[in-house]
């Protein structure tokens, strides 16, 4: 990212303390509108010092006029630094900060917008050691963001791996004359036809050659740290049903016993409920992100969702 230039930004706060004082004029103090009309005057700055506006606004205690009179003060506090202090500090943020393509990632932790605060109007002292948390900080969000990429890869993988044997395996327990497509309205000659690739810091979905969805790193940095979590337990879940289906699936039909070949089959029809829950938890986070996948993966869904049903 790269911060404003100090013509920039100064320009923009002026901007935003005539907006502020216009709100306070034409509203009452306990006027239950002003809130919702300073709150929606600060995200106008440029970035991030609309993300430390919205978090000195959101975490002061008192009236929106004693909120809007916190923000003021500190860009006031920037201003009283001069250009010169200004940009020495932003030459050394867009070093740490200058490789994130989307501020998304920056801000999406309250306590790395509050180092930034901080950092934009610290003295010399305190500035190396503020820098350097915030070095510490974008690395562990980087690193946490690329880990949830790669989780989600690794479980869209294992869905493309699977899905054959999982209709061969579902489509054989179903009751006699069922059928595990019309049963779903979903089409009968469909097969799964999308593939999950992982190229750099993004997952591709081809069919073909032709890529009908993504995600990115960026989609992953605006989630927070509990759905970061939720990826990572669900890979680890898919991973574990994945290795048993591995090695259970080849032992199928395999014994002369009638018992053990029983067995493989309850095993199997155990997992297979394990991983279709997965999936479908799966789906539902992503289409909480945006990310609606079912249309892509719509042969696995259905099977899943006959299967289910049938049990």
């Amino acid at each position: 990212m790269r911060f404003p230039s100090w013509t920039e930004i100064t320009s923009k706060l002026g901007e935003l303390e005539k907006k502020i004082n216009d709100a306070l004029i034409d509203f009452k103090e306990d006027h239950p509108l002003l809130d919702k009309v300073i709150q929606k005057t600060l995200p106008l700055l440029p970035p991030p010092f609309n993300a430390v506006a919205e978090n000195i606004y959101s975490s002061f205690q008192g009236s929106p006029e004693d909120k809007s009179e916190a923000v003021l003060k500190y860009f006031v506090s920037l201003k009283k630094q001069g250009e010169e202090h200004y940009n020495q500090i932003v030459v050394q943020l867009d070093n740490i900060l200058g490789y994130v393509d989307d501020i998304k990632k920056i801000t999406a932790k309250q306590d790395t917008v509050e180092k930034i605060q901080q950092i934009l109007i610290s003295n010399d002292r305190e500035t190396k050691v503020k820098l350097d948390e915030l070095k510490m900080d974008m690395s562990i969000i980087i690193d946490k963001t690329n880990q949830s990429l790669d989780s989600l890869a690794a479980i869209l993988f294992k869905v493309d791996k699977f899905s054959d044997q999982l209709t061969e395996f579902t489509q054989s327990q179903m009751p006699p004359g069922a059928n595990v497509y019309l049963t779903t309205g979903a089409p009968q000659d469909q097969p799964h036809s999308v593939i999950a690739e992982k190229e750099g810091n993004i997952i591709l979905f081809k069919r073909g050659q032709e890529i009908v969805e993504n995600i990115t790193a960026d989609d992953m940095a605006t989630l927070d740290p509990q759905s970061k979590n939720l990826i990572e337990a669900y890979e680890k879940s898919m991973e574990s049903s994945f290795r048993l289906w591995t090695i259970v699936y080849p032992q199928r039909n395999s014994s002369p016993d009638p018992l053990v070949n029983a067995r493989v089959e309850e095993q199997l029809r155990n997992l297979a409920h394990r991983m279709c829950y997965d999936l479908k938890n799966i789906f539902e986070f992503l289409n909480s992100i945006g990310k609606y996948l079912e249309d892509h993966y719509n042969h696995v869904r259905h099977i899943c969702d006959s299967y289910n049903s049938q049990q």
